[in-house]
């Protein structure tokens, strides 16, 4: 991926850039991104969306989100409704709409039988899912190599052009290049502003359901605690059996943060006092029954225990979202859920996630500003390898990621919290864990 070449004069990130582009004085160019990009969550989509905006941006084009469909809506992934797009969820991306105009289809002109270069596997939207073709790549149309310049340079003559959500991952020079400014962050500013842009601003009713969700619970925005237990039988399988952080983790580093956190309002009591105000994102059932009563086990019951929320809505086992399912109803309300868990978890003081989700990445881009902010917030960070042994399963590997928000957390004490109280307070959860008889046995979070 490479940065647009005019960059802004103040680190604002991009977000004048970013909103000029997109809603030009005149409609003329466009990059329109269509979205088969089957069975991968909301978090990956929208790093894949980050990046069309970029390239988008690099051309001068105004990038678009196209309903993939033909007839019906059977292969939209979000929304089974008008605008079949993410667009039902979140603002307008532009002022501008779809030209009327045939687009140049990138991967007409570029993949195709007769070129001489295979690169590589891409899903097809015609086929069911899980189902691939193997494309070959025309080299007259893109270079092979990360230097490449300017992707799509070869159609910057084209006004309306056309490609594949799927196309885009396929071609990881296009979105994974640091470009130049990687080392002193530039690229990582400009990505987040995309993110930012592109799914920073939900809808009003998508506010107003998660408005009332933080009301039912009594959160208050930046006064709260964020945790997202990733468990399912596919990640299980993407990652390994040995490589996900099991319930019990999660619940030994939450109790260990709630008990530090609450020694240190004895010395400091301007320290975010509803840390022990728990907002829980997890689409498994077991994994929110088990974590909840894990947590009230650890901390002794009663007002001790920290009160824990979450959203209102049908778990499952497996992957629901983002094309593991074709039921309508439930491909719209799982992207609900995502939504306003999304808008809820970025109000948090701290978020607790696993390294191994994009999801994570997606809540520490929304967590840190929002939109049209003059400068993004650098969050307050750091890793626990978590470990355990379980039966049937054997030793269990995986990284949790702790962010806090400098400005919902005083710094200061945000980095005593994590860097030296947590690891005494987490003694004393392994202690309390090791006495209670669970199957799961050296369970411990190390920095």
């Amino acid at each position: 991926m490479f940065d647009p070449v005019e960059k802004p004069h103040n680190s604002d990130d991009w977000a004048d850039a970013i909103e000029a582009s997109q809603f030009p004085a005149q409609c003329g160019r466009f990059l329109l991104v269509r979205d088969d990009f089957r069975g991968s969550g909301l978090g990956w989509t929208a790093r894949m969306f980050a990046s069309a905006l970029l390239l988008a941006m690099r051309q001068s084009r105004v990038l678009l989100e196209i309903p993939v469909w033909h007839g019906s809506s059977r292969d939209a992934r979000w929304c089974r409704q008008p605008p079949y797009t993410l667009q039902c969820f979140y603002r307008a991306w532009s002022h501008c709409k779809p030209p009327l105009e045939r687009a140049l289809s990138y991967e007409e002109r570029c993949e195709g039988h007769n070129s001489s270069r295979t690169r590589g596997w891409q899903d097809d939207e015609s086929s069911g899912f899980g189902q691939s073709r193997r494309i070959r790549f025309n080299p007259n149309c893109h270079s092979r190599h990360w230097s490449d310049p300017v992707p799509f340079s070869r159609f910057s003559n084209i006004d309306v052009l056309s490609v594949r959500l799927s196309t885009i991952h396929t071609h990881s020079a296009w979105w994974a290049g640091p470009g130049n400014d990687a080392h002193n962050g530039d690229f990582q500013r400009l990505l987040a502003s995309a993110h930012r842009f592109l799914f920073g601003s939900p809808r009003p009713w998508v506010r107003e359901l998660a408005a009332c969700t933080m009301a039912r619970a009594n959160l208050q925005a930046g006064q709260f605690l964020s945790v997202h237990v990733r468990l399912s039988p596919e990640k299980t399988k993407e990652q390994g059996k040995h490589g996900v952080v099991v319930v019990e983790a999660y619940s030994l580093l939450v109790q260990a943060l709630l008990s530090a956190s609450t020694a240190m309002r004895k010395e400091h009591p301007s320290l975010a006092s509803g840390l022990h105000q728990l907002f829980l994102q997890t689409a498994n059932p077991d994994a929110l029954s088990n974590f909840t009563q894990l947590l009230t086990m650890l901390s002794g019951g009663g007002d001790r225990a920290a009160r824990v929320s979450f959203t209102d809505n049908p778990r499952h086992i497996h992957d629901t979202w983002g094309g593991w399912v074709d039921d309508a109803y439930t491909i719209t309300q799982q992207t609900t859920v995502g939504v306003v868990n999304a808008h809820i978890a970025r109000q948090a003081a701290m978020l607790i996630s696993p390294s191994n989700s994009v999801w994570t990445a997606f809540l520490k881009q929304m967590m840190s500003t929002e939109f049209g902010s003059r400068a993004a917030d650098e969050l307050v960070a750091v890793s626990y390898k978590c470990n355990a042994r379980k039966p049937g399963v054997g030793r269990t590997q995986g990284y949790l990621r702790i962010y806090a928000h400098p400005q919902r957390i005083e710094e200061g004490l945000a980095k005593e919290l994590l860097f030296r109280r947590l690891r005494p307070a987490m003694e004393a959860a392994k202690t309390a864990m090791a006495s209670a008889g669970l199957p799961v046995t050296n369970v411990e979070c190390l920095v």
